[in-house]
């Protein structure tokens, strides 16, 4: 199965990656990187460093994930980086990842 998970380069996150790595999931982390660390992201991950409450890139994101290993050298360039929102609230990025995964149902 694709997974793209949320938050993937905290620690929660990238225990719950390993785990789905483990049991042969495809994985595609999302994360802003201001709490979480790229080196916590296993080198065979697609990292794919934005906010979620950037609507557009997210939405971007979950096309891709749903192309995993088709190109992921292309995709790494075609996602610029999102500027880091410190000051975002849980609210604000639950909204975004509700609002994208709608789009895609």
């Amino acid at each position: 199965m694709k997974v793209l998970v949320t938050g993937g380069a905290g620690y929660i996150g990238a225990t719950t990656v390993r785990s789905l790595l483990e049991d042969g999931h495809q994985v595609v982390v999302y994360d802003n990187l201001s709490t979480g660390y790229r080196e916590a992201v296993a080198p065979d991950v697609l990292l794919v460093e934005g906010d979620v409450a950037d609507r557009g890139k997210l939405d971007l994101t979950f096309q891709i994930s749903a192309h995993l290993g088709v190109l992921p050298e292309l995709l790494r360039r075609r996602l610029p980086r999102t500027p880091h929102r410190k000051y975002a609230t849980h609210p604000d990025q639950a909204e975004g990842r509700c609002a994208a995964g709608k789009q895609r149902s």
